[in-house]
């Protein structure tokens, strides 16, 4: 009985190591973008085709792949960059919000809907309306 408390101690213990919380990339430093850059072209040289020529799930996997490999978390970079006031936006965030905009780029309303969770969408809707501006 003993073994199986620490076995089962153990498979949580890995569990957790596997799942490591990641944070947002930080925004408006160009560090954080060089290492997202590096990762980008890391992760696309393998592919068939280039990112962009992927479908808008496969962008969505790409570029999630992307932050992680960078260490940063892209869903809390998207809530992050989505609460970005106006007045604050630099080139950095234009390029930040470049590469979170990839997979809907060319997408009807309909289709970014069905592509993001509701989390994701609204913040990709502020997104696109900070861009515009």
């Amino acid at each position: 009985m003993k073994h199986r408390v620490y076995y089962v101690f153990l498979l949580v213990i890995l569990a957790a190591c596997q799942n490591e919380i990641r944070p947002a990339a930080p925004l408006g430093e160009r560090a954080s973008l060089d290492k997202l850059a590096s990762a980008y072209e890391t992760l696309s040289e393998p592919l068939p085709v280039s990112p962009t020529g992927l479908t808008p799930s496969g962008k969505l996997k790409f570029v999630q792949k992307v932050f992680a490999q960078a260490g940063y978390d892209f869903d809390a970079t998207l809530q992050a960059l989505a609460q970005t006031p106006p007045q604050a936006l630099t080139a950095y965030h234009k390029d930040m919000m470049e590469l979170v905009l990839l997979p809907s780029q060319g997408l009807s309303e309909q289709d970014t809907g069905a592509l993001y969770g509701d989390a994701q969408l609204a913040s990709i809707v502020k997104i696109k309306t900070l861009s515009s501006r």
